[in-house]
C-alpha cells in the first residue's frame, strides 16, 4: 500500500511567510476588521501592491534602456 502525501510547502508551490508586527493607524485596522479574516485580506492588499511596482519597474526599466540606445545611436549619427 502506497500512502501519498499531499505537498504543502515547497519549490514552485508556496513561499513561505515571514511574520513580522506592524503598527497600523486605528482607521485602518477598523477597516480590515469588517473582513472575515483581516489579516488575510491585510497580506492580499500588501502583495497586490508589491507586485504592481514590480511591473511597473520592469516596465520602467525597458523603457531606460529604450531611451539610452535612442541617445547613443543619435550621439554615434552626430559624429
Amino acid at each position: 500500500m502506497t500512502l501519498t502525501t499531499k505537498r504543502r510547502r515547497g519549490k514552485g508551490v508556496k513561499p513561505a511567510r515571514v511574520h513580522i508586527n506592524v503598527r497600523l493607524p486605528q482607521y485602518v485596522v477598523d477597516h480590515f476588521k469588517k473582513f472575515p479574516n483581516y489579516t488575510k485580506e491585510i497580506r492580499n492588499v500588501l502583495e497586490t501592491h508589491v507586485k504592481e511596482i514590480e511591473e511597473t519597474e520592469t516596465t520602467q526599466v525597458a523603457l531606460d534602456q529604450q531611451r539610452w540606445q535612442d541617445i547613443l545611436a543619435e550621439e554615434n549619427e552626430n559624429e
